[in-house]
């Protein structure tokens, strides 16, 4: 494994070991240490100056002098460092426990440090496992005790890190284990330093005690610190994948592997093609919806980077998304009734096609008395409502009768999937056509409410219609507000003079009366909004250009502010945010990131569309209105509904549009 950090703390043991660099292709970091415990078997005490130079680094040290018949430490005991230094210059009545719990140490996270004598041969030397090949850097070869100074070493190793000169006299006739790397010798040849191959055992062929001269405390220091980094992981981002629109496609970074068997951390990242939304781009196998794409498909690329203990290497992946033949919805509108020999048109061009695929109308008859449809191939064909006849058996007058009509639509391709949404049946949709000789009653529409200055003449504009086409008579009635006479309060557009008014304004209500000549009735109402000269805008009454979006068929449309008014006529309309109650960019039919664009010129640019697997999606525009006198704000509402015949339900502002 890769040398890490644990929450055990170092032991070193000085016995006689040499420190032998590492591998070329080795990374090394300067080690953490928090404590260190110094246990030696030794003739007296001889920790003082191995001790004084780790407090001068300010590393904590405890010591335990075994002396030559002391008991071997527990591992508990060392377990509790973060480094363990030990070193022999005596014989052990149990050098294979000392070795076998130097070992034990090492194999559960420690990093040990030996010196000499621990390599003094079958006298002195630590036996048992750590004396086992890819423990002990060095291999015992009996006592040294002739002066040498540094030779040949890596200026570069950590481990000589600050080291110019060393003289010792009282070493150990080491060689070097076959896996551990040897960072210095002495001039007469020795091995001076090393370490083994995993980089958890440093030895150093020098006896701390004495007869020793230079920067030695300076190796122990080194030896201390020293942290090795292993091989780097090895990215996998799985083989390259094709996919339809709308599939669930699945990342699979699960073949990438670190030498080291060190826990890996992902992150995914897309690098090219339409945007999409992954699972957790931190999971080993994210998973994302294919988005929808042009004729010929497109190509999606994601880049993999896994990252152990500070090493990364990256990967990537191509995934083909093949574009796949949505059918059309077919749309026949709403249900209608009709008098008769009325003109009746069908209105299908709410019909549609996610792919935005040209499509074709055809219109077919089903029950009913037969009309003839003119135009049956467009998407508003007509025709004359029939007579409503009389039966010959029993001469009394049929009330109504009913023609259906289908509409099927074709968009040319052949039908690979439905519609998100919708099945394979939806290209075809019915409209029933009521016709009537009843008396319908007329409807009335006041127009839109108004506001205006003080001292304005105002013209409503009322209309009224009949669905039998009668005539219409029309009358005004003042409900609300101070008493304004209307001029005209017979016809469809009466006239009045607004009157002086207080700061804040006032409001003026008027019902409006359409009645045909069989006593069929409606009524409607019109507020007119007065205001003082002085006042700032006045968005009460604001409302979007367009109410609701069709079809979904991801366009941006552009939608304004409409019935602010300003007794001046100078507001300006700016839009500040836009929210919605569904993911910019989620599963399903709502896939296209960014739903909304502001305009300068007081306009947005709304998406069309929707989750196909939700109830509708609400937009809430909000925007400022401000002239020389104020401001004001307000915010509208813009739908586009899950279908054309239903109402969508305004979850809140969840989203911001924008993003």
């Amino acid at each position: 494994m890769r040398h890490k950090a644990s929450s055990f703390r170092w032991l070193v043991v000085v016995t006689g070991f040499i420190l032998s660099a590492l591998a070329p292709e080795r990374a090394f970091a300067q080690r953490h240490v928090s404590s260190v415990l110094i246990v030696m078997s030794d003739i007296a005490p001889s920790e003082s100056s191995v001790r004084s130079a780790l407090l001068g680094q300010g590393i904590p040290v405890v010591n335990v002098d075994a002396r030559c018949n002391g008991a071997k430490p527990l591992l508990a005991t060392l377990q509790t460092y973060d480094v363990v230094i030990a070193w022999t210059n005596c014989g052990l009545p149990d050098s294979v426990g000392w070795g076998n719990v130097l070992a034990d140490y090492v194999d559960g996270g420690g990093h040990l440090v030996l010196a000499s004598f621990s390599w003094f041969g079958p006298s002195m030397d630590f036996d048992g496992r750590i004396a086992a090949p890819g423990y002990s850097p060095f291999d015992s070869g009996g006592a040294q005790f002739t002066s040498s100074p540094l030779g040949t070493y890596d200026a570069l190793y950590p481990l000589m890190s600050g080291v110019f000169s060393v003289t010792s006299m009282l070493r150990n006739n080491v060689t070097v284990d076959p896996d551990a790397t040897l960072v210095a010798r002495w001039t007469d040849g020795l091995p001076f330093a090393a370490v083994n191959d995993a980089c958890n055992i440093v030895g150093i062929n020098a006896y701390p005690g004495s007869n020793w001269s230079g920067d030695l405390m300076r190796v122990f220091i080194n030896a201390v610190r020293l942290e090795c980094r292993g091989e780097p992981p090895a990215a996998n981002a799985g083989v390259d994948q094709s996919a339809n629109e709308q599939q669930l496609v699945t990342l699979d970074g699960s073949g990438s592997s670190d030498p080291d068997d060190d826990a890996l951390s992902y992150s995914w990242a897309q690098v090219t093609g339409p945007p999409v939304v992954l699972s957790d781009p931190t999971a080993a196998k994210p998973t994302f919806t294919a988005p929808f794409v042009m004729l010929g498909g497109e190509t999606l690329t994601f880049e993999l980077t896994v990252t152990a203990i500070g090493d990364s290497d990256t990967d990537t992946v191509s995934i083909s998304v093949v574009n796949v033949n949505h059918t059309p919805v077919a749309v026949a509108g709403d249900d209608q009734s009709i008098a008769e020999g009325s003109l009746v048109t069908l209105d299908g061009q709410d019909s549609f096609d996610v792919d935005a695929d040209p499509i074709s109308y055809t219109w077919v008859q089903v029950s009913g008395p037969a009309v003839t449809l003119n135009g049956a191939n467009t998407a508003t064909p007509s025709f004359t409502a029939p007579l409503v006849s009389v039966s010959a058996s029993a001469p009394i007058l049929v009330s109504s009768t009913t023609l259906a009509f289908k509409l099927v639509v074709d968009d040319g391709f052949p039908q690979d999937a439905p519609a998100p949404g919708y099945e394979l049946e939806n290209v075809e949709d019915i409209i029933t056509i009521d016709i009537s000789n009843l008396n319908n009653n007329p409807v009335a529409d006041a127009g839109l409410d108004k506001t205006v200055s003080e001292l304005s003449e105002v013209v409503l504009t009322g209309k009224g219609t009949d669905p039998d086409g009668d005539p219409l008579a029309y009358s005004w009635l003042q409900i609300d507000g101070p008493s304004v006479p209307l001029t005209g309060s017979d016809g469809p557009t009466p006239s009045l003079t607004t009157p002086f008014v207080g700061a804040g304004g006032l409001q003026l209500t008027y019902q409006l009366t359409v009645q045909d000549e069989y006593g069929g009735a409606a009524t409607d109402t019109v507020v007119v909004r007065v205001q003082n000269a002085n006042d700032p805008p006045l968005a009460s009454a604001a409302r979007p250009t367009i109410a609701c979006i069709w079809p979904p068929n991801h366009g941006l449309v552009q939608v304004g502010i409409d019935g602010v008014s300003d007794a001046n006529d100078n507001a300006t309309i700016i839009i500040d945010r836009v929210t919605q109650d569904e993911p910019t960019n989620g599963l399903g039919d709502g896939d296209t990131a960014i739903d909304a664009f502001i305009n300068r010129d007081g306009t947005v640019l709304l998406r069309a569309e929707r989750d196909g697997k939700g109830d509708g999606r609400v937009y809430h525009i909000h925007f400022t209105a401000s002239d020389p006198e104020g401001s004001a704000s307000g915010a509208v509402t813009v739908c586009v509904a899950h279908q054309k015949n239903r109402v969508a339900v305004d979850g809140g502002e969840l989203y911001d549009s924008t993003r």
